[in-house]
């Protein structure tokens, strides 16, 4: 006698399950944070202007938002040493759009690490008062993913006053 074939409801059920988790993968990474872009307005294109993106954990946060961005970007400075950066530098003969996306190595290393949000800082020449988290405008805090991420391309412009959100 030959043993049936049966399809049980649990085997059909478990692969119901793993279509949906899968979907929702492919979802949640649609619908998150994909690229960082930065560029320099017109009038600071010939200025040397050095940008550092990282990814962070609530622990790095709290100390990146605390840190006084004109020391930040001093050589030694112990906060920029302790995260992983992609560090991008503008004038001369530098491109004056730049990005970082989440197909990059430093990208994977920061969810790798399980970084909940990017910071971006600029040393922007000028004379700026040192303020903590988003009250200094060379500082921008953008969650990795959640409903507050946003979503896809995020288009930053580095301007006399500091760091702002502009349209492609």
């Amino acid at each position: 006698m030959m043993p049936r074939k049966v399809s049980s409801p649990t085997f059909l059920s478990h692969i119901n399950v793993l279509f949906l988790l899968c979907l929702g993968v492919l979802l949640s990474a649609c619908s998150s944070l994909q690229e960082v872009r930065v560029s320099a307005a017109p009038s600071l294109r010939r200025a040397s202007i050095q940008v550092d993106i990282a990814g962070v954990n609530q622990l790095e946060r709290g100390i990146v938002e605390g840190a006084p961005i004109s020391k930040y970007f001093q050589p030694g400075n112990t906060v920029r040493l302790g995260l992983q950066t992609q560090a991008m530098r503008f004038g001369g003969d530098q491109p004056f759009s730049q990005s970082v996306t989440a197909e990059s190595p430093v990208w994977k290393g920061w969810l790798a690490k399980k970084s909940v949000d990017i910071v971006v800082l600029a040393d922007v020449p000028g004379v700026f008062d040192d303020l903590p988290g988003e009250a200094d405008p060379r500082r921008k805090i953008l969650p990795l993913s959640g409903k507050t991420a946003p979503k896809g391309v995020v288009n930053l412009e580095i301007f006399e006053g500091g760091l702002r959100f502009s349209n492609p």
